[in-house]
């Protein structure tokens, strides 16, 4: 009786024989194991997802307030905000500072309150420091009257429009009726004229050395001329006359910057998700 010749080759033998070894089933579990386990742990960051819907609302509210289109970077900067609340409510209903089933606003405020007691009491130096550093804070705003001629359509405009206003002819002869746009313009801050017109016509418009009258200005609401007339430049009130409110404004900003580190370290727990928008605009996820 003739036995059979083994016709696996000498590589196939080998591992036929490997695959058999205790240590190798052990190292083969191990590593599906430890595989298994980071595929979880990639997945187990809490899902943040701020959709198109979402965005759109914001940007609509926040352009109805603002009275101009919203650039790229306000646009981030208000779906960094949105995120940024939406982990501290998330944050403050695992502390359980819901229990009473209060609003979003609410339970930002108490995320707030909660961390409150970490801040540190502020000397008299300490406060002078701040004042100084941030003396924009107290600052009021730099206001400025202007003289307008409005129009609604670039149409009715006429052409020798500058040449009569430059010779002096009553400006309120001019223009279209309208009630947010009249003949004149006051108390004017220096930001809602950027915001109105452009960063270049506004530093045009605010030339004292020269007030004459400048346009066509366009803006979302139509055509504008201007002569600036009055502005009254933005000054702070003494420290020791606002100490209270010096006070309020460090405490409001030292409890940003624990809020900020707070934030910082709660996001590594999201997966943010922040979905194209209607124009196209691709946010990267988290």
């Amino acid at each position: 009786m003739n036995s059979e010749k083994s016709t696996q080759s000498p590589l196939a033998s080998s591992f036929s024989q490997l695959i058999k070894e205790p240590l190798v089933h052990f190292i083969v579990l191990a590593t599906l194991l430890f595989a298994a386990n980071e595929m979880v742990a990639a997945d187990s960051r809490e899902p943040l997802v701020v959709d198109r819907m979402t965005q759109e609302y914001l940007f609509k509210m926040e352009q109805s307030m603002k009275m101009h289109n919203l650039t790229g970077d306000e646009k981030d900067a208000i779906v960094e905000k949105f995120v940024q609340e939406e982990i501290l409510v998330r944050e403050a209903r695992k502390l359980g500072l819901d229990n009473s089933g209060q609003i979003r606003k609410l339970l930002q405020q108490n995320m707030r309150f909660f961390f409150k007691e970490d801040m540190p009491k502020a000397s008299d130096e300490a406060l002078f420091k701040f004042y100084t550093e941030h003396n924009n804070r107290f600052t009021s705003p730099t206001i400025s009257n202007f003289d307008q001629v409005f129009y609604i359509e670039k149409e009715s405009i006429p052409q020798d429009l500058m040449e009569q206003l430059n010779a002096g002819a009553d400006h309120r002869e001019f223009g279209d009726v309208n009630p947010h746009f009249t003949y004149r313009l006051t108390h004017v801050p220096d930001r809602e004229l950027i915001a109105t017109f452009g960063q270049e016509a506004a530093k045009k418009l605010m030339d004292t050395e020269n007030p004459q009258w400048y346009g066509p200005i366009e803006s979302d609401s139509g055509w504008h001329y201007l002569r600036l007339n009055a502005r009254k430049i933005g000054q702070a009130p003494a420290f020791e006359t606002i100490k209270p409110w010096v006070q309020a404004q460090w405490e409001s900003y030292e409890q940003s910057q624990i809020m900020r580190k707070v934030i910082e370290d709660a996001r590594e727990n999201y997966a943010i998700h922040v979905m194209p928008t209607s124009e196209g605009d691709n946010k990267e996820a988290e």
